[in-house]
């Protein structure tokens, strides 16, 4: 298989985090990767292509696709060498790891406007980055560099940049890895079930996120049940153009208790599907750790991925640092 594609699910050639090529998509390569449907793509429902073409009327997946694609930008010089600086300090932060990812990954740059402004993956080889979060307030790499006489806040906006990075190469592993993804998951209360399938009106109002697969519930505790949960991200206002706003303005999340199996589906009652909001998930907090400010699994996991190769000591829930650990070091 060429590396010339985004990759989808196919068997693609990995090797070790130390060997991937990092590779910056120019203006045409990056148009014609970004105009490539993926899972993530295939998986968008109605509501998902309206709010991110900002229309009231219907939105086809090919005309999400070609307005992504038309929001690459090239990359310079300047950021080239700043993101080949963030690729290094990657490398050393997991050489104590064999990290498998395909041999090839691409690094695509955006206005942003294409995702609400957000750094997120595509395929199983692409890693989407507005430039705003590569010259975060400037103009210029020139403005960056003159501009900044605080040597401290630009050390911080370079690990911003590194965690960015971070976060989404993780979502990458993860999707190359569904054994190792699935173990993590486990390790954080998460299970494996089939994809959830939500009536046709619930389904309009699903929305979708870069990484974030709707097959894997929480054993919750609600009262003195154990419930199988499975986390929703949805929203219960249509778009509105003459409102406007971006995605997570109408973002909403909550669990949806379901019946688990080969089909996943939701528990119903007099029509409607049993919501349960995530205050009332007695053991949520408690089961995926005060590591994260994050709330869904995927993001839990990178959050806590970002800390293990970073070494940061200072967590509140030290041993799901330690279940990752001992996970990523069997390698398998």
């Amino acid at each position: 298989m060429s590396n010339d594609t985004i990759s989808l699910k196919e068997e693609i050639e990995k090797t070790d985090l130390q060997n991937v090529e990092f590779v910056f998509a120019d203006w045409g390569k990056g148009k014609e990767l970004l105009s490539k449907p993926d899972d993530y793509v295939n998986n968008l429902t109605e509501y998902d292509l309206s709010i991110r073409l900002k229309s009231t009327d219907p939105v086809t997946k090919k005309e999400y696709l070609d307005y992504a694609s038309s929001q690459v930008l090239n990359w310079t010089v300047e950021e080239q060498k700043l993101m080949k600086a963030v690729v290094k300090e990657i490398k050393l932060l997991g050489k104590d790891y064999k990290l498998m990812f395909p041999k090839t990954i691409y690094f695509i740059q955006t206005t942003g406007q294409e995702e609400s402004g957000a750094v997120y993956c595509r395929g199983l080889n692409a890693i989407i980055i507005p430039k705003n979060k590569i010259l975060p307030e400037f103009n210029s790499m020139e403005d960056y560099i003159d501009e900044i006489v605080n040597e401290n806040r630009k050390q911080f906006l370079d690990e911003q940049l590194l965690r960015f990075c971070l976060l989404n190469l993780f979502d990458l592993y993860l999707s190359n890895n569904p054994k190792i993804k699935e173990k993590l998951c486990n390790s954080i209360g998460y299970y494996k079930t089939g994809s959830l399938k939500l009536p046709t009106e619930a389904e309009k109002r699903r929305i979708s996120i870069p990484g974030f697969e709707n097959k894997y519930y929480f054993k919750g505790i609600v009262g003195d049940e154990e419930l199988n949960l499975m986390p929703l991200f949805f929203s219960n206002l249509k778009y509105d153009e003459r409102i406007g706003g971006n995605l997570g303005d109408y973002l909403k999340f909550a669990f949806v208790r379901v019946n688990i199996g080969e089909e996943c589906s939701p528990i119903m009652r007099n029509g409607k599907i049993r919501i349960v909001n995530l205050e009332y998930v007695e053991n949520y907090m408690a089961t995926i750790g005060y590591n994260s400010k994050y709330i869904d699994y995927e993001d839990i996991l990178a959050e806590n991925f970002v800390l293990l190769l970073q070494k940061i000591s200072w967590v509140q829930s030290p041993s799901i640092i330690s279940k990752m650990k001992e996970i990523l070091e069997s390698g398998e």
